[in-house]
């Protein structure tokens, strides 16, 4: 089987064609429609966080029983993120619903599929650039292959399929 690859020319060499910023943000807000939609749908945030804060803070004050709620509510949302992007990341589809749908893939800088550990520490480090106001996304606009600073950071590409 012959597999073609998505290559524009330039002169003698061959330059592997990225991913623009645009279909890298409609892929992510596909992702996070996704997922909130699952979490949401199986209820596990309000039943599961519940029970595990009734049963590790029974004894203490409203107060910090609420505290203890919302920590472990964003701890289950962080990963259960944590596992969609990088598992999905990792096997074979080399991206997420929504990267499939925008027809775009994650790759190493050799074109190859990335490991789990990588797409857990590209997944960490965007999660690092989205703290600090997206500031790491925008370097998309700068480089030349279009990477995100924590593209760089984890030595992985985004290109189309």
């Amino acid at each position: 089987m012959i597999v073609e690859k998505d290559y524009q020319f330039s002169g003698d060499k061959e330059v592997l064609n990225y991913s623009s910023i645009w279909n890298r943000f409609v892929a992510w807000l596909i992702d996070i429609v996704i997922v909130f939609f699952s979490i949401f749908f199986i209820k596990l945030i309000p039943n599961g966080v519940n029970a595990i804060t009734s049963l590790l803070f029974y004894s203490r004050p409203v107060d910090e029983y609420y505290i203890n709620y919302w920590v472990i509510q964003i701890a289950i949302v962080v990963v259960v993120f944590w596992l969609y992007f990088a598992l999905m990341e990792s096997l074979s589809t080399q991206g997420t619903i929504g990267k499939m749908i925008a027809g775009i893939k994650v790759v190493n800088e050799e074109e190859e599929k990335i490991s789990f550990a990588n797409a857990s520490g590209r997944f960490f480090l965007q999660l690092v650039s989205l703290c600090l106001l997206g500031i790491g996304h925008l370097l998309a606009l700068f480089f030349k292959n279009k990477q995100t600073l924590y593209d760089v950071l984890s030595k992985c590409v985004v290109i189309k399929r």
